[in-house]
């Protein structure tokens, strides 16, 4: 088993996203803190980075959704546009993202196998303090 020291970044709408932040204190979680007070959603994910700067992972928060299961329903009550849920079916992805991001606009990301999903900031805050309290010396990869 590996160890890897890790930082992250926050990702802001689609492809924004902040400077790196270390795991040794505390500063990570201001960008959350700031937007657990916001009535605007801002933050759409974390990344994690191993110290040679590689993304590991991304924690995105929003709803999951497998592509093999989605069926009229979920196209009619979320405005699926079939033409863009077939490009990530053929760019190989299983599973994608629906953001809570734009109110009214449908923002969705392909999901790697790693990735994660939560379905709000103060579920993202917990997974970030368990990968801290990981992080107390290294986070363990397989």
């Amino acid at each position: 088993m590996n160890t890897v020291d890790f930082s992250c970044y926050y990702g802001y709408g689609k492809q924004g996203k902040s400077k790196e932040y270390t795991f040794y204190n505390s500063c990570f979680l201001e960008p959350l803190q700031k937007q657990i007070s916001s009535s605007i959603p801002l933050i759409t994910s974390v990344t994690l980075t191993s110290s040679s700067k590689k993304a590991l992972f991304s924690i995105y928060v929003g709803k999951e959704l497998y592509l093999s299961s989605i069926n009229d329903y979920y196209i009619e009550k979320y405005d699926l546009d079939i033409e863009e849920l077939e490009r990530f079916s053929d760019a190989g992805y299983q599973r994608i993202c629906l953001l809570n991001y734009k109110k009214y606009d449908v923002v969705l990301i392909g999901l790697g196998p790693n990735d994660r999903v939560v379905s709000d900031y103060f579920a993202l805050k917990r997974e970030m303090v368990k990968l801290m309290k990981l992080q107390g010396s290294y986070l363990k990869l397989s």
